[in-house]
């Protein structure tokens, strides 16, 4: 892999992925998935504890709204690591983040 300046920086061509983006997906997976499992039962403890329609409404809105907070935080980061990785490739400066991990963020598309 050959950067602009003629140094071994991580310059995706057209047969690599970036593993980053896996991992931030994976994590942010895991975290919607242990949120539904503390959500679910906080729902229907609310629908059984005969609570007004009001307070229901409050209460799926607030689940609604950690969803979107997790998907939010999720696409930030996404979008963070993605910018940090085209400055990277660009012009081999990593910024805050260690080169070391810029320049394994390629990896082979088998």
């Amino acid at each position: 892999m050959k950067g602009t300046s003629g140094s071994n920086v991580g310059v995706c061509d057209g047969g690599e992925q970036l593993a980053g983006s896996v991992g931030i997906g994976f994590f942010f997976g895991i975290a919607s998935v242990v949120y539904t499992l503390v959500a679910i039962p906080i729902l229907v403890l609310a629908a059984l504890a005969n609570m007004p329609l009001a307070v229901l409404v409050l209460v799926a809105g607030l689940v609604v709204a950690g969803y979107l907070l997790i998907a939010l935080l999720s696409s930030a980061l996404s979008g963070i690591y993605a910018a940090a990785l085209y400055r990277f490739a660009t012009t081999g400066q990593s910024g805050m983040f260690d080169q070391h991990l810029l320049v394994n963020a390629f990896q082979p598309r088998y």
